[in-house]
């Protein structure tokens, strides 16, 4: 920063030639590293995620320069000032051990469904080994249904990412179509894997607004056609009926808006957008 241009060259190509000469002598165990990560990852029934600092302090050697708040001529507020003809070495804290808030229970298989195709795009670019299904095959398999996100208030690189993600986990009969993928989560590229196709993990493509349309319900019913089917529905089945009528005894604004109890009845039916929150991956 404000450094002269050929200074932050200069800079930059020490950096390369000492980090390139670094590892050429040590090759052999960053490979060895790697693929003790990789076994890791494929190993594990589970992965840990939502890392926050531990707080346990280790030391660092660091050279510095001993610094100063003065008060700013033209802000009248003190401001940080570092005097280069005082440098200094010395110990200063190190926090470099982290914990996992939470964590999941790894799969073996992920279903991908063949309209995804910028999610499937992005993983083949990334030399993720899939196997696209040759016909329509109908499995009990683990659903993904978001319960709740918050999105950002503000764009980060082209985003409104989301955060604070919450999902049900259900398992149901799929109807899995020819032109589909399944990836097997026994491969080099695991973690990656894991990483972008568990919905609440940190880059995971939910977090990206890979999976937006589904966030949004876009079936509704009218009232006037609506209305002269809930007795059946409730007639047929008697823990809704029950829940409804419960409610609308608690609840005198639900029992005063046709519009609520409708929808609650609606919500509740077979009727109701399944895609609706329901993400196009599943599980095994």
């Amino acid at each position: 920063m404000l450094k002269p241009f050929p200074l932050r060259v200069e800079a930059t190509l020490a950096f390369m030639e000492e980090l390139i000469n670094w590892t050429s002598l040590n090759k052999s165990s960053i490979e060895k590293s790697r693929d003790k990560a990789r076994r890791f990852v494929i190993e594990s029934p589970y992965l840990k995620y939502n890392y926050i600092n531990s707080y346990k302090k280790d030391s660092i050697l660091f050279k510095g320069y001993e610094h100063s708040f003065p008060i700013h001529k033209i802000t009248g507020l003190s401001r940080l000032k570092y005097d280069t003809n005082k440098p200094y070495t010395k110990y200063v804290p190190f926090y470099n051990s982290s914990v996992a808030n939470d964590s999941l229970q790894l799969p073996k298989f992920y279903y991908i469904t063949a309209q995804e195709k910028d999610v499937v795009e992005r993983l083949l670019a990334n030399k993720v080994q899939m196997t696209k299904i040759l016909q329509d095959t109908v499995m009990n398999l683990g659903v993904y249904k978001v319960v709740d996100f918050a999105p950002s208030k503000k764009p980060y690189e082209g985003h409104y990412k989301l955060k604070n993600i919450k999902v049900q986990r259900d398992q149901e009969l799929v109807l899995l179509k020819k032109g589909d993928w399944m990836v097997n989560s026994n491969q080099n590229a695991a973690l990656f894997i894991h990483s972008v196709l568990q919905p609440e993990l940190e880059d995971a493509y939910l977090s990206w607004n890979f999976f937006d349309s589904y966030l949004q319900q876009k079936e509704y019913f009218s009232s006037y056609v609506f209305i002269d089917k809930i007795e059946e529905i409730l007639n047929n089945d008697l823990k809704l009926k029950k829940e409804y009528e419960l409610k609308k005894k608690e609840d005198a604004a639900f029992a005063n808006s046709e519009w609520d109890q409708l929808y609650f009845i609606y919500k509740r039916s077979a009727y109701f957008e399944k895609s609706y929150n329901r993400l196009p991956i599943y599980f095994q």
